[in-house]
Parts: structure tokens; C-alpha cells; sequence
């Protein structure tokens, strides 16, 4: 088979599908059935999910599409630029023909080769004949590797070393551990414990919880608890839907979860949305939707009121925003969850400014009881504490990237090209290399190299990471290389002391830099 990777003989490919038929696994013609058609439908949502992150006006294709959304290789290129976060390789976008397809295909698979990820029974052939079964095996390999393994975050639970499956299931137990979550399946049927994951990030990210009470959610409710748990984590979180509620409900996945669950290890604070700028305007009176006669003070106030709420300026008031603007601002004698409920925000998802005004005018709220001047200079406060962070985290960052500031780094922290060379190149850049012979007649040669390894230890040379062991010259070494040495050195006699690919001097010159006291400054280098 051409191209990267090992490809199943069709005797075998038969033979597993004999034995996988009749398990939901592969029905006839290599069409999905059964857990495969969930997670072809999963998968799928996946891939159009990653390939808007790249390309916000792509195309969203079918399950049913995949083998020939597939087979130029084109798509497949995009995606894996998105994951990867780099190009793969030069390919054709206008193709002609199988070889130019299959030449693009080889990329891909070159390129995820270069990136360590493991392909078994599947090349570039079977994604070309569109084997939807094998294909699926692939995406779920792209998932794990570039979503779970390099994209989730498990914090202290390491998904190498634990595996994917292990690692997420403990950073899910340390997350919502009142939930006794043990598997990636069963356990979410009910929406209880999905709800409460929902809760545990919006918390971390200081966005509350949006879910009143998901231990307290009744299990004969699970579509509408999950339902409402991924909407919450779609509007708030940015986790779109990979799964429906009535998949999770019914029969989950194992890998369908895993590909959504692992979205919320992989969550970042959604950034607030900017205000719009308005234009200034000659100050217009107060928007009044009442017949009866209100106090133009009282309408000025509730209106001022909404606007510093309304954060996104859509002239609509969302239960977050009204939330977020509590948290910061909570009213004078009464509770967050009974002015959401007064407003109508405990059931509905938003509210406009005529249903906002209508409670301050009957009198269930007081809009006096919300101190906005002590919301701005919360605001500020807040923003000033987030310059100061940011600025810090910038101060850290170039630290890290630039620890040692104008003066160059440690020989064995410094790059191989960090100055010009001149000369042979002996592979002993940034090192410090002894050769000796193991095979010499010469007593003085013998005693020589005794007395340079004698050297190095009494001033600790050889405890430095830039040291390398003496190298014999004559045991399991290329002549070609060996030649280069004597070469470079001018001289055929061991032992000899290359500092930076440099050739220093036998064991008498390096002697007499000692006694002077020009060695140590020669491997300060």
C-alpha cells in the first residue's frame, strides 16, 4: 500500500467485520450501525466544530458525507491544520484524479507521523475508499491525541501517564466529587451530574452557578436536566453539543462522552463582551411604556439602571448579565434569587427593558436599593486588579523566555548556532569532549590521559552538564570521524580537549593553562 501506515489485507479486514457484525458495529456495505452511527454522528460534529474554529464559513458536512468529504484529502488538511496548529505539508487543492487525491492524503498521514500519533490498520487508501468504520477509527485517534491528551487540561492528573480515559474521570471526581461520578457512562444518564460539572467550571471561571441545585434534580426529568445543563454550558462556556440529551439519556457512548466531556477540561474563561459604542446623542427623556403617570427622576433611574446591566448594549437583559451585575452590586434587604425571580429571570433566558421597568414602577423592586456609583468603582477596582495581573503575568512570561537577560545562558542551555563556527564540525557544539586512545603502547599517552581525567575531576569539570565522558578514538568509531579529529586538532596525540568544538591542547598545554590560570577561563566559554 503506498503512502504512511500499515494497511489490513482484505482477508483480515473481512474477518473482522464477520465478527463485528451483529454487535452494532458494522452492517452491510460498511455503513455505520449502531454505537458506531452515535459516534459517527459525534465525530462529525467534532470535525465541523474544529474546522469553523479555522474557517468561521466552512461548510458543515453530514455522517453520511464523511468518506467523501474525506477522500481528496483537502478537508482532512484543514482539520489537521487546525489541531495541529501548523500546516501539514503543500497539497493539491484542485485535484485530478485518485493519485493526486491519495497524494494528499499521504501528507496528512505524514504529517500526523512527524507529530507522534500512532495509526493501526488503517493508510491512506482506506480513508480514499471511504470505509466509514475505519474512518471513524482514525477521528477518534485524532480526538484523543490532539483534544485529550495535548488539548484538555486535568491539572495534577496526567493523562500520559494515567491514560485519557483515567486522567479525565479523575479531574471529573476532584471537580464534582459530591456527585460519586465512576464511570464515563451510566452515571451521566440523569443530567444530575453534568449539571453540577456545569456549575464546577462556571464557578472556576467566578460566573456562579447557573444551575440551582443539581443533586436535587430528579432523575424521571434527565432529557430536560441535560438539555438544560448543555445549554448552559453552550451560552456560557462555549461548549458546543456534541451529544444530544436523548443520546446521553438513552444508551451514552463511552468515546461519545469522553469527546464532550473532555471539552470541559479544555473550557477557557469566555471573554466579556464588549459594549457597543454608542454615539453621543442630546440626552432624550426617559423611556416610558405606561399609561398611568410615572416619575420622569423614577424612569431616568430605572433606565440608567438596565443600561448598566445591558453589558453587551442589545437593549436585553440576560439572566448572566443580570447575575454577573448582582455579584458585583447585590441590592439593600433582599436576595440575588428573589430579585431573579421578581424580574422573571429564574425561568426565562432574557428579558427586555419594558419587562425590566415594569417591577420598579409597581414597587416590588426599589431601583434606589442598587448603588451603581459603588458598581463602577467596583468595576474599576476589578480592572485595575486585571492590568496589574496582566501586566505581572507579561513581567513573568518574559522571565521565563528571557531568564538571564543581556548575559548569555549556561554552554548547555544555549543553542547549537548561539555563535559563528569556523572549521570541521565534530558534533561538539556547546560541549566539552575528551578523545583518548584505549589501544596506545605509549606510557606517556597512558599517563597523559590519567592526569587530564585527574584534571577535570579536581576542578569539578566533569559534574557539568555540558561535559560529555572521555571518547575513544579508537573503539566503535567511524575512521571518517576520526580523521576529522585529527584533522581539526593538527596533531594525531591523545588525549586531546575540545571545548565548543574548539581543539584546546593535549594534556601538556592544558597543564600549562591551568598553572597560568587561562584554563578555567577557556571553559567559562
Amino acid at each position: 500500500m503506498a503512502g504512511v501506515g500499515f494497511k489490513m489485507d482484505a482477508a483480515a479486514l473481512n474477518k473482522k467485520r464477520s465478527s463485528l457484525e451483529g454487535k452494532g458495529k458494522v452492517g452491510e456495505n460498511g455503513k455505520m450501525a449502531g454505537d458506531n452511527a452515535v459516534q459517527g454522528e459525534v465525530f462529525t460534529k467534532w470535525v465541523n466544530m474544529k474546522l469553523k474554529e479555522g474557517n468561521p464559513k466552512a461548510q458543515e458536512i453530514e455522517p453520511s458525507q464523511l468518506g467523501e468529504a474525506f477522500r481528496s484529502g483537502v478537508l482532512l488538511t484543514d482539520l489537521l491544520q487546525v489541531v495541529c496548529e501548523k500546516k501539514p505539508g503543500k497539497i493539491k487543492r484542485e485535484v485530478r484524479g485518485k493519485i493526486q487525491e491519495i497524494g494528499n492524503l499521504n501528507v496528512v498521514f505524514t504529517a500526523l507521523q512527524k507529530e507522534g500519533v500512532k495509526l493501526v490498520n488503517i493508510g491512506p487508501e482506506d480513508i480514499w475508499d471511504g470505509n466509514q468504520n475505519l474512518i471513524l477509527g482514525f477521528l477518534w485517534t485524532l480526538i484523543y491525541y490532539f483534544q485529550v491528551l495535548k488539548g484538555a487540561n486535568f491539572g495534577q492528573f496526567d493523562a500520559k501517564a494515567l491514560g485519557a480515559k483515567v486522567a479525565l474521570l479523575k479531574w471529573i471526581q476532584s471537580k464534582i466529587p459530591e456527585m460519586m461520578v465512576t464511570n464515563l457512562d451510566s452515571d451521566w444518564q440523569d443530567g444530575r451530574a453534568l449539571s453540577a460539572l456545569v456549575n464546577a467550571i462556571s464557578n472556576d471561571f467566578k460566573l456562579g452557578t447557573p444551575i440551582d441545585d443539581p443533586a436535587g434534580l430528579s432523575p424521571d426529568n434527565a432529557v430536560t436536566n441535560l438539555d438544560k445543563a448543555m445549554a448552559v454550558a453552550d451560552d456560557t462556556l462555549g461548549i458546543g453539543r456534541l451529544v444530544t440529551p436523548e443520546q446521553v439519556a438513552e444508551a451514552p457512548n463511552e468515546k461519545s462522552m469522553i469527546t464532550y466531556l473532555s471539552l470541559y477540561a479544555a473550557a477557557k474563561k469566555p471573554e466579556k463582551k464588549k459594549p457597543k459604542k454608542k454615539e453621543p446623542q442630546p440626552a432624550a427623556p426617559p423611556v416610558v411604556f405606561f399609561e398611568a403617570p410615572t416619575d420622569p427622576e423614577l424612569l431616568r433611574k430605572i433606565n440608567a439602571l438596565f443600561d448598566a446591566m445591558d453589558v453587551d448594549g442589545d437593549n436585553s437583559l440576560t439572566k448572566f448579565e443580570l447575575l454577573e451585575f448582582l455579584r458585583e452590586c447585590k441590592p439593600r434587604d433582599m436576595s440575588v434569587s428573589k430579585v431573579q425571580g421578581i424580574l422573571g429571570l429564574d425561568k426565562l433566558h432574557e428579558i427586555d427593558r419594558k419587562s425590566f421597568t415594569a417591577p420598579f414602577v409597581d414597587g416590588k423592586l426599589d431601583v434606589d436599593a442598587f448603588d451603581i456609583s459603588a458598581l463602577s468603582r467596583a468595576r474599576a477596582s476589578k480592572k485595575a486588579e486585571e492590568e496589574a495581573a496582566a501586566a505581572a503575568a507579561a513581567a513573568e512570561a518574559e522571565a521565563k523566555a528571557n531568564p538571564y537577560g543581556d548575559a548569555l545562558p549556561p554552554p548547555h542551555e544555549r543553542a547549537p548556532d548561539w555563535r559563528v563556527y569556523e572549521g570541521i564540525n565534530l558534533g561538539g557544539r556547546c560541549k566539552i569532549k575528551i578523545y583518548f586512545s584505549t589501544t596506545t603502547s605509549s606510557q606517556k599517552i597512558r599517563t597523559d590521559t590519567q592526569n587530564m581525567k585527574s584534571l577535570m575531576e579536581r576542578h569539578n569539570y566533569h559534574l557539568r552538564p555540558d561535559f560529555e565522558h572521555f571518547t575513544p578514538v579508537d573503539i566503535d568509531m567511524e575512521k571518517e570521524h576520526r580523521d576529522k579529529i585529527f584533522k581539526k586538532a593538527g596533531t594525531r596525540v591523545t588525549p586531546m580537549l575540545f571545548v565548543d568544538d574548539e581543539f584546546v591542547g593535549g594534556y601538556d598545554q592544558v597543564a600549562e593553562l591551568d598553572e597560568c590560570g587561562e584554563l578555567d577561563k577557556i571553559m567559562q566559554y
